[in-house]
Parts: C-alpha cells; sequence; structure tokens
C-alpha cells in the first residue's frame, strides 16, 4: 500500500490520503457522491489519487532498480492516450451558452492570455 518501505500500515496511508484531500476539498470522505458531480477541488483529488494509484501499483510490481531505470517512464506512456482521449472529447464538446453569446457579439479577446497582465495594477 505504502511508497515508503517504513510505513508499510495500509490504515495509516490512506488515512493520510484522505486528510491531504480534505485539505483541497473539506467534504471529502462524507459524502463519496460529492467526489463525481465535478466540482474543480474534487477533479483535483481524483487526478491525485489515480496519480498515486498508479505510483502504488508500478513500485509493487517493479522491483527498485526497474523501477529507477525505465519503469518512471511507464506513467508518460499511460498519459498519452489519456491526453488524446481528453482531446478527442473537448473537441467533440460544444462551447456553453455563454461563450457562444460572446462570440456572437464579436467580444472575444484578440490576446486573451496577455489581456490580464495588461489590466493588472
Amino acid at each position: 500500500m505504502s511508497l515508503d518501505e517504513s510505513d508499510d500500515d495500509p490504515v495509516r496511508f490512506w488515512v493520510y490520503i484522505i486528510e491531504a484531500f480534505r485539505v483541497v476539498a473539506p467534504g471529502f470522505g462524507e459524502a463519496p457522491l460529492g467526489l463525481l458531480q465535478g466540482s474543480g477541488a474534487a477533479d483535483v483529488a481524483l487526478g491525485l489519487a489515480a496519480g498515486i494509484a498508479t505510483a502504488a501499483l508500478f513500485s509493487a510490481t517493479l522491483d527498485g532498480p526497474a523501477l529507477h531505470d525505465w519503469g518512471w517512464r511507464l506513467a508518460f506512456l499511460l498519459a498519452l492516450p489519456l491526453g488524446l482521449v481528453g482531446l478527442w472529447i473537448r473537441l467533440r464538446a460544444g462551447e456553453t451558452p455563454g461563450f457562444l453569446a460572446v462570440q456572437r457579439r464579436d467580444a472575444t479577446a484578440r490576446t486573451p492570455l496577455a489581456d490580464p497582465a495588461h489590466r493588472t495594477p
């Protein structure tokens, strides 16, 4: 369960993980459905959980030298198809009604990344 060999108590490990999630999502663990309702903090917590689970899986299945030599690259290889699926979903998702209204008024920013920097006092 643990990534640290000296801390092999699964109960203590998961208590720490849940408490870490409660830092970014205070209601985490009280209502499991809340994690799946799509708030920004819950998405972060879900991503952290997936990353921790992946690291735990790799460290449990690969020996130390293999993990340090080439095993760490497996997470990046897994991220490639996940990123492509995310891109596919985003390209097929429609825009929000609010953005479509801004687009119809031709009020979209010409330089969206630079505009906030110019407006900051």
